[in-house]
């Protein structure tokens, strides 16, 4: 099927043919062609100045539709060009067909002469291809005025060819248009698109073209502007100026047509389409080229915006109040105002979208009041798990009638419902979360709540809010008082206990009842979301080994939370390794104590030397009698793992002689050695008399 077809009198024209991978046809191929109708419905169809269809008596697809098929007469010619020019030192022949750019001829298949005289190329990178254009580029630049020929002989290899692989023939002083010295015209769009900046569905884009003197116009020519970002090119057609310096070309909006950063004039596009332009002073070809424009924000273009004159919406904002920390919590009431340009009556529900993100989805926010105003305004209710950091975002075009309508007061007057829509604004924030506790801590003296999030720290509940009980050995469960109000850092609420916890002490659980007035005195987040009530949460997370270090014979682990001081496992749940070259000496220590969060393991006569690989573990004793790690609540620590221990060991003296007037003082290691090997022991670590 053809690329475009255009009607010239009692001429159809068809442009790009679709021959299985060719757009043209082939020298000497039989061509032939026949016009049909596709859909009967379709209004469109080649007619008589009297509105008569053309006869299509044949049957074609069952129904009588398709003019009788004819063998075109083929008079397609090899590659030829169709027109040279020069300015400057760049001389371009631009051919009737697209060309292979990977067929390169040499500079030395081109004879280009100046007022008769052979002039040379500028060396042999002199030629270059681009589309239906070579150009030369010449070793000096041509004259205003000159008299320019262009020659070409088939070389022996890499000929000049176009995409079918048909090469071009050699031609002989083929006449150069010279435009040295000539100004491109000058592109500008001249159409008006309204106090919006915006040309909508059936609006014309007009583009003006200047040139150096007045032309004439024969045919149809058009140029090319260009949609954005990805909306494709469109051809604007001539209109109007033929006998002027100023040509000018239209182009109406159709479906789906959108530039939403504006129309853009694309450079040196301007097409004869089989007419002619030229100067209307001597009668020779004008010069084609032109400049230029990129997108214009003042002439966007959207097929659905509102035509002149039709009611329609002219500001949409956001105008509920988020509060100081610009963000909607929970239940909070997010109000977008939709302005039309004159008063409206509103019947049923109608809405429009709004967008949280990042990938919070969107919502719909219906109508709400202002019926018999300008102003309409449409309300969505924060629930939870809604959630949007960077802002609220109401999306364009999406006002739904749902069912009812919005009519002008003055006339009933459908409205117009296109609006360009906002993004998402850092000032309408929204947060429908509420805290949640996550892990509860139990310490001797303190329990820590841990929350989903970071708290409002001037929002803080009076100590009775909260209920820490406990269950001492051998009694019945009792409740802890508290000290003082709870303290608030981040999302950790910290609750210091009146007396201390036991070792003994089982089954510490902590409650939160929120107070029944005042506004300030509950746990929120900062966006304002209250924090539940829970009741008897007990600590579930067992204590984990942070760190080990080693000192002699001293190692020392450090546990994530408080331990049972009186629950010390036997030795046999712990191994200690030292290092001796590439083999590991394991072995038990000779005695372990427990003190608060840390667990320290005396290796006996055993003693780790300066730099030395200490390795140490715990594995929970599988004996259902034996004592067990265990925090304040009676969580087990789970087994470790082998983990090394930070080396904090120094030299130690072993022994000390004197004879004579010698002293003698024997260590582990060898000082010379760790002065040569740790950098941070020098001549100046050597103690005074």
């Amino acid at each position: 099927k053809p690329r475009e077809v255009y009607v010239n009198g009692n001429t159809a024209v068809v442009v790009g043919l679709g021959i299985y991978a060719h757009t043209r046809a082939i020298v000497d191929w039989m061509i032939v062609n026949f016009y049909y109708i596709a859909d009967l419905t379709v209004a469109k169809r080649l007619r008589d100045l009297s509105g008569n269809p053309v006869s299509t008596p044949e049957f074609y697809g069952g129904q009588p539709a398709r003019t009788r098929i004819i063998q075109l007469e083929n008079v397609t010619w090899l590659p030829t060009p169709e027109r040279a020019t020069v300015v400057g030192d760049r001389l371009t022949l631009t051919f009737d067909t697209l060309l292979d750019g990977g067929k390169k001829p040499a500079a030395s298949a081109f004879t280009v002469r100046v007022n008769g005289s052979e002039v040379s190329l500028a060396g042999a990178n002199a030629v270059s291809m681009s589309g239906r254009k070579v150009t030369l580029r010449l070793a000096a630049a041509v004259a205003a005025g000159a008299d320019v020929t262009v020659s070409y002989e088939k070389p022996a290899r890499s000929w000049l060819r176009n995409l079918s692989c048909e090469y071009a023939e050699s031609f002989t002083d083929e006449l150069v248009l010279n435009f040295t010295g000539v100004s491109p015209a000058t592109a500008a769009i001249t159409s008006d698109a309204g106090d919006d900046d915006i040309y909508a569905l059936g609006e014309t884009i007009r583009v003006m073209l200047t040139f150096s003197e007045a032309v004439t116009v024969n045919g149809a020519p058009r140029l090319r502007i260009k949609m954005d970002p990805s909306y494709g090119e469109q051809w604007a057609d001539y209109e109007s100026g033929t006998g002027t310096e100023t040509l000018t070309f239209a182009y109406q909006v159709v479906k789906p047509n959108t530039a939403p950063q504006g129309i853009a004039v694309l450079a040196n596009t301007l097409q004869l389409k089989y007419g002619a332009l030229r100067y209307a002073s001597s009668g020779k070809p004008a010069y084609l080229e032109h400049t230029g424009l990129g997108h214009d924000a003042n002439h966007k273009v959207d097929w659905q915006a509102p035509p002149p004159g039709v009611p329609h919406v002219s500001d949409v904002a956001i105008t509920s109040d988020p509060g100081d920390d610009d963000t909607y919590a929970l239940g909070d009431v997010i109000r977008v105002t939709v302005t039309f340009s004159e008063e409206m009556d509103v019947t049923g529900t109608p809405r429009l979208k709004i967008k949280i993100d990042p990938r919070g989805g969107e919502f719909w926010a219906n109508y709400e009041r202002g019926t018999g105003t300008a102003e309409l305004i449409f309300a969505y209710e924060v629930v939870e798990p809604n959630t949007s950091p960077r802002g609220v975002a109401v999306l364009g075009r999406s006002l739904d009638l749902n069912g009812g309508a919005i009519r002008t007061t003055a006339n009933q007057t459908d409205a117009h419902l296109w609006y360009a829509g906002l993004g998402h604004d850092s000032n309408h924030k929204v947060d429908g979360k509420t805290p949640s506790l996550q892990d509860v801590g139990v310490g001797r003296t303190k329990v820590s709540l841990t929350y989903s999030e970071a708290l409002d720290a001037d929002s803080v509940p009076p100590a009775n809010a909260f209920t820490v009980k406990r269950t001492p050995q051998g009694g019945v469960e009792e409740t802890v008082g508290l000290s003082g109000p709870p303290a608030i850092s981040g999302a950790v609420v910290t609750l210091t206990l009146a007396n201390p916890l036991m070792d003994t002490d089982r089954d510490v659980k902590v409650s939160y009842e929120k107070p029944a007035t005042g506004s300030d005195n509950k746990l929120k987040d900062r966006a304002g979301n209250e924090a539940a009530r829970f009741t008897d949460r007990t600590e579930t997370t067992a204590p984990t080994l942070v760190r080990a270090e080693v000192n002699g014979n001293i190692v020392t682990q450090v546990y994530s939370e408080p331990l049972v001081t009186s629950s010390v496992p036997p030795e046999s749940a712990f191994r200690v390794q030292l290092s001796y070259g590439s083999n590991m000496d394991p072995f038990n220590p000779a005695s372990v104590t427990v003190s608060g969060a840390t667990v320290t393991l005396d290796l006996g006569e055993r003693r780790a030397t300066v730099g030395q690989i200490v390795n140490t573990s715990y594995a929970r004793p599988t004996n259902p009698a034996a004592k067990k790690l265990r925090d304040l609540v009676g969580n087990e620590v789970e087994d470790t793992g082998v983990i090394r221990a930070d080396n904090l060991t120094l030299p130690a003296l072993e022994s000390a002689t004197v004879h004579r007037d010698r002293l003698t003082l024997t260590f582990d290691v060898t000082i010379l050695r760790q002065m040569l090997f740790n950098p941070r022991l020098d001549t100046d670590s050597v103690p005074a008399d």
